[in-house]
């Protein structure tokens, strides 16, 4: 499938020179732009996190547990400090 695209002149001699430095055309940069835009996207109207990212990366790898936020903080006070009595 082939899109037209219309960009200032200047940009695209500036984007291409910029991918020719990565040795890369402009072309497979805004592919892959185009693929990783979708990807996002999609992720995001799913509500999903890329497993690709970072943030998917580490997604799943602390446990949830039963503790809440203040017995959690009072737990690492008193590891920290010890006992306050």
């Amino acid at each position: 499938m082939s899109y037209t695209l219309t960009v200032e002149p200047d940009v695209v001699r500036t984007a291409e020179s910029f991918a020719t430095k990565r040795g890369t055309s402009l072309d497979a940069i805004l592919r892959a732009y185009l693929v990783a835009f979708v990807k996002t996207e999609t992720a995001i109207t799913r509500n999903q996190v890329p497993s690709d990212s970072t943030v998917g990366a580490l997604t799943g790898i602390i446990k949830p547990t039963n503790i809440s936020d203040e017995e959690m903080i009072a737990s690492a006070i008193l590891e920290k400090y010890g006992s306050l009595v």
